[in-house]
C-alpha cells in the first residue's frame, strides 16, 4: 500500500481513536487489577492520549513530516509520542495521581501505545 504524503482527517481520527481505545484497555487493567487509577482518571487519561495523537497528527500533517527518512518511521511517528508524553506530564501536574511509582509505569505504557499506533496505523 502506498501511503499519501498528507493523510485525510478520517485516517488521523481513526489513529487517535485506536490510541485512545488501547489506552483505555491498559487503564482499565490498572483500575480493576491494581486499583491504581479511578474511573475518572481512566476517562481523562484516555482523552489525553487520544487528544494528543489527534492534535499532533493534525498539526503536523505535512509531506515533509510524513515522509519516512528511516524505513517505516517518519518524523511524525517520533514526534507524536513526545507530545503524548508532554500532555501526560501536564495532566500529572494539574491532577496528581496518588501512586507515583505506578504513574511512571503507566505513563511509559501510554507513550509506547502512542508510538506503536502512530507507526502501525499511519
Amino acid at each position: 500500500m502506498i501511503f499519501p504524503s498528507v493523510f485525510p482527517t478520517w485516517w488521523i481520527a481513526l489513529t487517535a481513536l485506536t490510541a485512545a481505545g488501547l489506552s483505555a484497555l491498559v487503564l482499565l487493567f490498572f483500575q480493576l487489577r491494581l486499583k491504581a487509577v479511578s474511573a475518572l482518571e481512566v476517562l481523562l487519561l484516555t482523552l489525553v492520549v487520544g487528544g494528543s495523537v489527534l492534535l499532533g497528527r493534525l498539526a503536523c500533517n505535512t509531506p515533509t513530516l510524513n515522509n519516512d527518512p528511516l524505513a517505516g518511521f517518519s518524523p511524525n511517528d517520533l514526534l507524536c509520542p513526545m507530545l503524548t508524553f508532554v500532555m501526560l506530564e501536564v495532566f500529572m501536574g494539574l491532577r496528581p495521581l496518588e501512586q507515583e511509582k505506578v504513574w511512571l509505569r503507566l505513563r511509559g505504557l501510554l507513550v509506547l501505545i502512542s508510538f506503536a499506533v502512530n507507526v502501525l496505523t499511519i
